[in-house]
């Protein structure tokens, strides 16, 4: 607290001062002088009340031994993330306990002692790196109350509980600063809101105080404590990245063609089989994929001199006929391996980002192919083809 005691006041006594001016002659000019602290009038009552008014620079403690953690918000994230790319969850600080406040240094005046609610993540963006390069924002909106004032004494910790939304996004992108790896699928954020004794403290110095805070979280992923810290409200989030993935509906699906004559064979009239292989996809992220997938057909019976036609492996089989497989009135190209697409025919292909129904129809028909018309005998055709999944 500053003290100013008044100096007497007299009455202002005039006095001249003489100022010469060289060769032009000499001018006189004559002004009161006041004493200090009445010019102008009244100006000593003044400055007493401002002073009076000054903030003192001792601060109210509404402190505890330690700051408590309130019990911890967990989150799985993992379903709305994967779905749509977005998800967010309400809380509350839930403060445990009671702290207790000592009166203001200018209480008398009607100061007030002031908790404050904030958050790290209101004004500054938290990137979470989760296992598989899956990178989610973390934000906080909608926080309130955001300053209470406590009464001089013992306060029940509920009454300056506050409310709180946490905001987070699967992003597309890298982001380069505020990275925080996570070890596992949960991450573990503290505090995500926190209460804090502000009794004397400007709006500017509050922000800047949080800001000095962050910085120091960002370089050591840790939040610093302090004396004034009063609550901490930590959170848990789990994450686990799921990517686009399909899968084929039909396994073992077998394929028979109508017995046909040889006859029927040389002359042309070479029945065809229409079907379907069917197809679920999972994971899409409001419809669209989350990585580009591609689906082929490979077989160990295709034709070392045509690889649109897949011939019968077995001892006893026809000779000289295969079968072709049709899309869209095309023969399709069968690879020989099922790790390398090679040359062969996707059945499908969706490149990342773009929409794709979770349920897959591709219509196919199959034919009889003879590719030696001259090495024609009868007998079973049997052949076999795997679909394979690539995917980027």
């Amino acid at each position: 607290m500053h003290a100013f005691v008044p100096l007497p006041i007299r009455k202002p006594v005039c006095q001249t001062m003489s100022i010469t001016a060289s060769k032009q002659g000499s001018v006189n000019m004559k002004r009161p002088i006041h004493p200090p602290f009445l010019n102008p009038p009244g100006s000593v009552l003044i400055a007493f009340i401002f002073l009076f008014f000054l903030p003192s620079p001792a601060r109210a403690n509404c402190l505890q031994n330690s700051a408590f953690d309130a019990p911890t918000l967990y989150y799985d994230a993992t379903t709305s993330l994967n779905l749509t790319g977005y998800a967010s969850v309400s809380g509350r600080t839930d403060y445990p306990g009671t702290f207790k406040c000592s009166s203001p240094a200018w209480g008398i005046i009607g100061g007030k002692n002031s908790v404050d609610n904030s958050s790290p993540y209101a004004k500054n963006t938290l990137y979470l790196k989760f296992p598989g390069n899956a990178y989610v924002s973390v934000s906080v909106t909608d926080l309130a109350p955001e300053e209470t004032h406590p009464k001089v004494g013992t306060n029940n910790a509920t009454t300056i509980d506050a409310s709180f939304t946490v905001n987070l996004k699967l992003l597309k992108t890298t982001p380069t600063q505020n990275v925080m790896t996570v070890n596992g699928d949960t991450a573990f954020i503290n505090p995500v809101v926190l209460a804090q004794d502000s009794t004397g403290l400007t709006i500017i110095q509050n922000i800047a105080r949080l800001v000095g805070d962050f910085a120091y979280f960002i370089f050591h992923w840790s939040w610093p404590k302090h004396d004034y810290d009063i609550y901490y409200k930590p959170m848990q989030i789990k994450f686990i990245k799921r990517v686009t993935t399909c899968s084929f509906d039909d396994d073992n699906k077998i394929v028979r063609l109508n017995n046909i004559s040889l006859p029927m064979l040389a002359n042309g009239n070479l029945y065809g089989k229409a079907f379907e292989l069917n197809f679920t996809c999972t994971d899409l992220q409001n419809g669209v994929t989350s990585r580009s997938v591609l689906a082929y057909l490979s077989s160990n019976n295709v034709s070392t001199t045509d690889n649109t036609t897949l011939i019968s492996p077995d001892g006893g089989s026809a000779g000289g006929v295969g079968i072709r497989v049709y899309k869209n009135n095309t023969p399709i190209i069968f690879s020989p391996s099922a790790t390398d697409q090679g040359d062969a025919t996707a059945l499908f292909s969706f490149s990342a980002s773009q929409p794709l129904a979770p349920k897959l129809s591709i219509p196919l028909t199959a034919w009889y192919h003879v590719y030696d018309a001259k090495a024609l005998s009868s007998g079973p055709v049997r052949t076999t083809a795997v679909v394979n999944f690539v995917y980027d």
